[in-house]
C-alpha cells in the first residue's frame, strides 16, 4: 500500500494542484485498495453530494471499513478525505463561477457561513480572497 499525503494543500495551493494531487490520491486508492473502498472512492468523486450512508450501501462495505482503509492509505481520516472532496468538487464549481451559496447548499452544508469557514481551514483563505490571486 501506498501511503498519501495531502497535508501539502494549503493556502498557497491553486486549484489546479490541488486538482492534480487530488486526483493521485484517488487513482492510488483505485490501484491499491479493497475494491469497495475504490468503489467509495469513485461514488463520492462523481456525486460528493450524497449522502454517506448511501455511498457506503452502494461500495458495499460499512462506515468502519472504509474509515481504515482510507487512514491506512492516505494518512486521513474519513472525514478529512470526505472534506477534501468536497473542496475539490467546490473549487471547481467556483473557478466556474457558480456561487459560493448554491455551491454550500448543494454540499450539505447548514449555510454559506458554514461553508466558508471549512474552506478558510482547509485553504488559510475565504473563496473569494482564493480567487483574487
Amino acid at each position: 500500500m501506498t501511503r498519501l499525503s495531502l497535508a501539502s494543500i494549503g493556502p498557497n495551493t491553486k486549484a489546479d494542484d490541488v486538482s492534480r494531487t487530488w486526483r493521485a490520491a484517488c487513482s492510488a486508492i483505485a490501484r491499491n485498495s479493497d475494491s469497495r473502498a475504490a468503489r467509495f472512492a469513485e461514488l463520492v468523486s462523481a456525486s460528493p453530494e450524497a449522502p454517506l450512508a448511501t455511498v457506503l450501501r452502494r461500495s458495499g462495505a460499512s462506515r468502519r471499513t472504509i474509515e481504515r482503509i482510507f487512514h491506512a492509505e492516505t494518512s486521513m481520516s474519513l472525514g478529512q478525505w470526505l472534506r477534501r472532496q468536497k473542496l475539490l468538487h467546490a473549487l471547481r464549481r467556483l473557478a466556474a463561477g457558480e456561487t459560493v451559496n448554491s455551491i454550500a447548499l448543494e454540499l450539505g452544508y447548514n449555510s454559506p457561513s458554514a461553508f466558508i469557514a471549512m474552506f478558510r481551514r482547509e485553504l488559510g483563505q475565504t473563496p473569494a480572497r482564493y480567487f483574487e490571486t
